[in-house]
């Protein structure tokens, strides 16, 4: 049973936003392990977690939204919480900085579990049987934009403080209270062996069986979309937007799979070489071990997936402009005379409810039905070699298939074609300014006549609202289990005592590719193959060395006792050197030049530069004209409707060269009462660990080093045990 409150007084990027996170955790747990005779044990486990806090309470930068500068009502602001209210939420997406007032959210997470594992051991054989059951609670109370939240990426002059200053914000999103009461079952079954063939080796094979249910909500709060189909629950809702109790459509939206088999198989095994050359490669009986496995894991939906489905048309509304707004008015568009119009409060929930005050819906999911449980493939090759003088070598490789990972992909991306051609038909007309263009693609245009009805294909599904001047999607993404990972890497660990010296290093050498690394790292919905790019966490080469050695002052001292002995003696020297390369450069470039207007839920799916192909050079960001790290003369504007060529992870930033060094020492006052003193410095050479560079192409720093890691960092601690 645990209490805790953090207070955060830097809430935002700039003082003056704190906020208080308070939470409780608890768990209970109770097992019993059963004895059975001199070969059999049974161990039966019982197991309740919670966790629940009340994030982010703001403490300052509260006050009505008018004394900031902002029009409340009418087509300005009318924040969702009024003892919350505040300064809207501001992010500066080109410098990284963004501030307001955090909004809280409630969060109670309740897991209950229980597991029996039966274990036996039959001549040469260890058979072990088992299973589990879980049930878990995902409770959300939340509104991360009830004060609205507007984004700054430098559309309108290429700097995105200057459109702040401007009052031109890229995008501005308002939502009301959030309530999601999640739950999912899970359970399992598995059969396992470790069969003793030889004295130096053994065999283990195993299956498991393991459903898998997403996430539902208990009130039937989410959603799917599914073209063409009416919702019965909701008669006004646009079609295609339908709901649990929707025909077809089940509580989990995806059904629950019940086929998911993962068999896995392991070996260990040891040389018998006793003498001739079998002797000198492994050194003898017990010197070398190898090992090898392989298997499939199953795993369960993560929460973010649902979390983010909650608080959606009609339950609540997440509204995101489908058009540029202003700041202080950000329901009125300055495209044009096409205001989207003040979306808040929202009606009350109801079958006969009007769906008005939704659309165009932007940036709901909807989860696919089609989705399956995601897993992964695991092997791995080991062999281990005890070394003279105390050394124990491992080297390995160990590799990951990972199928049908939990990513997001646009279902409604705006057409080119249709916006080219718009945009010709108005330039004929002698109007160029009234035509389709980047962020038009939620936009109703009229000629001679001839109505277009915005350029997504899902724009209207069935046109209710059209008299209102409403279409009914806009930007939206599926929930979709479709991505896939590969990762494949060497790997070298070296372990060595000697006296008062220990020793462990590491070496790794890996490759990670993926289509999304997490979820909101969206897929083109163009071309799937086209996301295919190095993992954001894709490190090439990890070299990890951690040491203690323990300082021989004490041999200095003429007698061992005293108080000269007392200060030389125990004094240790430990730390951790690491040097690797730095992880992909993500490429990206904003502005929505590719006319599909699906950058809105994240960068670098569609909307890049186009790559040369030539090679990219690299630079000292210490030496070179405003740290300059790349060479960008082999990237281009991508063309007005033609997404860009570029890969949007191909090569790495600023690697790692870091030192972090400890110095400890004991002090025994007397047998009962003893002083630890402790010295610790982190980057003790001061040496400069760069973040990565810019990668948006239409940012005036394209390349360039922005940002640096902590520099050197000491603390110095006193400890007394008594």
């Amino acid at each position: 049973f645990d209490d805790a409150t953090v207070l955060n007084p830097y809430g935002a990027s700039v003082p003056g936003f704190a906020s208080s996170t308070p939470s409780r955790s608890e768990q209970f747990n109770l097992s019993n392990t059963q004895i059975l005779g001199p070969t059999a044990v049974n161990e039966l486990r019982l197991n309740f977690t919670r966790f629940a806090y009340r994030a982010s309470q703001p403490v300052t930068g509260l006050g009505k939204v008018s004394s900031f500068g902002f029009q409340e009502g009418g087509l300005g602001l009318l924040p969702q919480a009024p003892q919350l209210e505040g300064v809207p939420s501001i992010n500066l997406n080109q410098l990284g900085i963004s501030f307001g007032v955090s909004l809280p959210a409630i969060l109670i997470q309740d897991a209950y579990h229980v597991s029996d594992g039966f274990s036996k051991i039959v001549g040469r054989h260890t058979l072990k049987f088992g299973g589990a059951f879980g049930y878990s609670q995902n409770d959300l109370r939340a509104g991360g934009s009830l004060n609205g939240r507007f984004n700054f990426n430098g559309t309108e002059t290429g700097n995105d403080f200057a459109d702040f200053l401007l009052g031109a914000p890229d995008s501005f999103v308002q939502d009301n209270q959030v309530m999601g009461d999640m739950r999912t079952k899970s359970g399992s079954i598995y059969a396992q062996d470790s069969f003793r063939v030889r004295p130096n080796l053994t065999l283990n094979y195993g299956l498991r069986w393991e459903p898998g249910q997403p996430w539902y909500d208990i009130q039937g709060r989410i959603q799917a979309f599914v073209p063409g189909q009416q919702s019965q629950r909701f008669p006004n809702a646009p079609t295609g937007w339908v709901f649990p109790g929707d025909p077809g459509i089940p509580q989990t939206v995806a059904p629950t799979r019940y086929n998911n088999f993962a068999p896995r198989f392991g070996i260990a095994y040891s040389p018998d070489a006793a003498d001739g050359l079998l002797k000198t490669i492994f050194g003898g009986p017990g010197k070398t071990s190898i090992r090898a496995a392989g298997g499939m894991f199953y795993t369960s939906f993560d929460t973010e997936g649902p979390s983010y489905e909650e608080g959606d048309a009609p339950f609540s509304n997440y509204y995101l402009s489908p058009t540029l707004t202003y700041l202080e008015e950000p329901f009125k568009s300055r495209l044009s005379g096409n205001d989207p119009g003040q979306r808040f409060p929202i009606p009350a929930l109801s079958a006969s409810e009007s769906f008005a005050t939704f659309l165009p819906l932007a940036g709901s999911p909807g989860t696919l039905r089609s989705n399956v449980t995601p897993y992964a493939e695991d092997f791995n090759v080991t062999i281990q070699r005890e070394l003279p003088k105390s050394t124990i070598l491992s080297v390995g490789y160990v590799g990951t298939r990972g199928h049908h990972l939990f990513s997001e992909v646009d279902f409604n991306p705006g057409s080119a074609v249709k916006c080219l051609q718009i945009r010709s038909l108005f330039s004929a007309a002698g109007q160029p300014g009234n035509g389709c263009g980047p962020f038009g693609e939620d936009t109703i245009y009229t000629l001679n006549g001839q109505t277009f009805y915005g350029t997504r294909p899902y724009s209207v599904t069935s046109g209710k609202y059209l008299s209102q001047g409403l279409l009914d999607f806009s930007d939206n993404t599926y929930e979709a289990t479709m991505g896939n990972s590969n990762y494949n890497s060497l790997q070298i660990t070296v372990n060595k005592a000697a006296g008062p010296l220990h020793l462990m290093a590491a070496y790794t050498w890996s490759k990670a590719l993926d289509d999304a690394s997490r979820f909101g790292d969206l897929v083109n919905p163009f071309n799937f193959r086209a996301s295919k790019a190095l993992s954001s966490f894709d490190m090439t080469h990890n070299f990890v060395a951690s040491y203690t050695y323990d300082l021989p002052f004490q041999r200095l001292a003429s007698a061992r006792r005293g108080m000269a002995y007392k200060i030389l003696d125990g004094w240790q020297l430990a730390g951790i050197t690491r040097f690797t390369t730095g992880v992909p450069v993500a490429l990206s470039q904003s502005g929505d030049l590719s006319l599909c207007g699906c950058e809105n839920l994240g960068t670098g799916a569609v909307d890049l530069p186009n790559y040369s192909g030539q090679p990219v050079q690299f630079f000292n960001p210490r030496t070179s004209p405003n740290f300059q790290y790349f060479s960008t003369d082999v990237f281009s504007s991508e063309q007005l409707g033609v997404p860009g060529n570029a890969n949007r992870r191909f090569f790495h930033g600023p690697g790692l060269n870091n030192w972090d060094v400890s110095l400890f020492k004991n002090v025994r006052v007397t047998e009962r009462i003893s002083v630890d003193i402790r010295g610790e410095f982190f980057n003790v050479f001061n040496h400069a660990q760069f973040n990565n560079p810019v990668g948006n192409f239409a940012q005036s720093n394209f390349g360039q080093i922005t940002s640096a890691r902590d520099p050197r960092i000491g603390q110095v601690a006193a400890k007394i045990h008594f």
